[in-house]
């Protein structure tokens, strides 16, 4: 498994916006998996965001955080996103 790709979204992302990371395997090696974790930095407002992740190339894993209903002007999503590659 690589090392997890991390990032913090802006700041009062509205409905319709999104955020996504992609990790990527190392030359040479082909994507098998991956996953993610995420947190909503107003635990009351995590439910206002829905998160998709997928193969996004032979070498790469993408996870997409998507917005469904506007979050407040201070509220950012921390998204990490790991990749799980061929030996």
């Amino acid at each position: 498994m690589s090392a997890a790709v991390s990032g913090t979204s802006a700041a009062g992302l509205n409905a319709g916006q999104s955020y996504s990371l992609t990790n990527t395997c190392p030359a040479g090696k082909k994507i098998l998996g991956g996953g993610y974790t995420y947190t909503v930095s107003t635990a009351n407002q995590t439910s206002r965001v829905a998160v998709d992740s997928y193969p996004s190339a032979g070498n790469a894993w993408t996870a997409t955080v998507r917005v469904h209903q506007n979050l407040g002007g201070g509220v950012k999503v921390a998204l990490s996103v790991y990749a799980v590659c061929t030996v």
